[in-house]
């Protein structure tokens, strides 16, 4: 594995081939949920600000950056925790298992 292999993944195919790595099934359940609320806000969250003539709409605007500001810190802990877990099962990623001596 290599970075070139994942770098153009969505985010369903990173969490997907992390959860193959991972024995942390809570930590994969939150990066879903994060991919979820991230998907809306990056693909509909534009549209929830107007209203049915095309319209700003200020109101449904304030609860977007509501959501916007609550995700950046939920980003900044899925992160951290990634690379906890990521510790976990570096070492096999760089070395072939190591076959016990006869």
């Amino acid at each position: 594995m290599t970075g070139e292999d994942y770098e153009d993944s969505s985010l369903e195919r990173l969490i997907e081939t992390f959860k193959k790595l991972s024995d942390n099934p809570s930590l994969v359940m939150a990066l879903r949920k994060f991919k979820d609320e991230r998907n809306f806000l990056s693909h509909k969250g534009i549209t929830q600000c107007l209203d049915y003539e095309g319209e700003f709409d200020e109101g449904a605007a304030s609860e977007i950056e509501a959501r916007l500001l609550a995700i950046e810190p939920e980003a900044q802990r899925l992160r951290i925790a990634i690379h906890k877990e990521g510790n976990k099962f570096r070492g096999h990623l760089y070395f072939d298992e190591f076959l016990d001596a006869p």
